[in-house]
């Protein structure tokens, strides 16, 4: 899973771990869509194909080409705990779920650990390390 780190989050920068109570208000994870989704992409470009110019509402896109309900409940409970953050499901298209935690929860989900860095004279937070890993129930599901 490449570019899941930051660039600027280099060991120059490093100014010390995050607190554990630091609020993450809005962290996403973005799901693959189904594999046939290049097939369908190119018949919407093909004059003559049944797909031509078929245009998709973002339920259709949900019910074709995201994630099914085997797949949400397992990624949804592993990326929700209801005592230490909330997380929203993309309601139409199935692909993303959004994260709201704290620090230490998020560090302990995925198995990484979040510090400041100061980057350009402002201070930001991300994950140390070039990229967290998933666990293996995700790897088929996470983009």
């Amino acid at each position: 899973m490449k570019g899941h780190g930051s660039p600027q989050a280099l060991p120059e920068n490093d100014r010390g771990p995050v607190s554990p109570h630091h609020a993450i208000r809005r962290a996403s994870l973005l799901f693959k869509p189904a594999a046939s989704i290049d097939a369908f992409l190119a018949e919407q470009q093909a004059s003559g194909l049944s797909n031509y110019h078929k245009w998709l509402t973002p339920e259709q896109f949900g019910d074709r080409f995201g994630l099914n309900s085997n797949d949400i409940g397992p990624s949804h409970r592993m990326a929700s705990n209801p005592r230490a953050s909330r997380s929203t499901m993309s309601p139409a298209g199935r692909h993303w779920i959004h994260l709201q935690r704290h620090r230490r929860s998020a560090a302990r989900t995925f198995h990484t650990s979040f510090h400041h860095f100061l980057v350009n004279g402002e201070t930001h937070f991300a994950n140390r390390g070039p990229r967290p890993p998933f666990p293996p129930r995700l790897a088929d599901v996470v983009g």
